[in-house]
């Protein structure tokens, strides 16, 4: 595993001389990326809204709401936005990180929405508010 916490120049030094499989360091590399969308309309009521912060606000890593939901640590920059195809969450986490504050946050979010949260590209429907 390559340690993703090295300056840049370190990476690439590692990826000329390395004698691994490049595209499995460049995929390792790249993989800190996510940029996902949630099934959680904009026309969400007020109390939704609330709800969710509560959920955005007890996730590892919160780092407040100063410019929108932010997660933030080593190797760590999450911002959250609220957008036409639903909430979208994007930024750098490592993948093995990224597994379970992902799992966890659809998880926290079925719950206290009462409705199955995931991708709308899975499969997952809207639901919509009046």
């Amino acid at each position: 595993m390559v340690d993703t916490s090295l300056p840049v120049v370190e990476l690439l030094m590692i990826f000329k001389y390395n004698k691994t499989n490049k595209l499995e360091f460049l995929e390792e590399i790249l993989g800190m990326e996510h940029d996902i969308n949630l099934n959680i309309h904009y026309t969400a009521p007020k109390e939704v809204w609330e709800k969710i912060d509560t959920v955005y606000s007890s996730m590892p890593y919160w780092a407040g709401d100063k410019n929108g939901p932010r997660w933030m640590g080593k190797d760590i920059d999450l911002w959250a936005s609220v957008e036409p195809s639903g909430i979208q969450i994007a930024g750098t986490m490592p993948n093995d990180i990224w597994e379970g504050w992902y799992a966890l946050l659809k998880k926290r979010l079925t719950e206290v929405l009462g409705y199955e949260i995931g991708e709308p590209e899975e499969g997952y429907d809207f639901k919509y508010f009046d």
